[in-house]
């Protein structure tokens, strides 16, 4: 960008200088686009290629449902009841033994 402004302030006073640096600046930008479009077709096309090999997943495991809002989804060890724990009441014991030795 510099370089051609430069360039462009260089030529300003010769008019013959000027229109050859303004047509070589029109060829250049009509290559550029052509390059731009070239390499735009091809990313394009290898997307489709992509869209084509891969299979459709439509109801992946971890989609929310209809009706849910943005909450976090719960993960598989999230999932499903948990089995109550077979811990010894100690409340049950002391009452158990208070009323042994009364």
């Amino acid at each position: 960008m510099h370089f051609a402004y430069d360039l462009t302030n260089r030529v300003e006073n010769n008019k013959d200088a000027k229109t050859h640096v303004r047509g070589g600046l029109h060829v250049l930008a009509k290559e550029a686009d052509e390059i731009v479009e070239a390499t735009e077709m091809r990313k394009r096309d290898l997307s489709d290629e992509n869209d084509r090999n891969t299979p459709l997943v439509r109801d992946h495991l971890t989609k929310k449902p209809k009706g849910i809002s943005n909450a976090r989804l719960k993960g598989y060890w999230e999932t499903g009841s948990k089995k109550p724990s077979k811990s010894i009441n100690l409340l049950k014991i002391f009452t158990a033994l208070i009323n042994y030795f009364d």
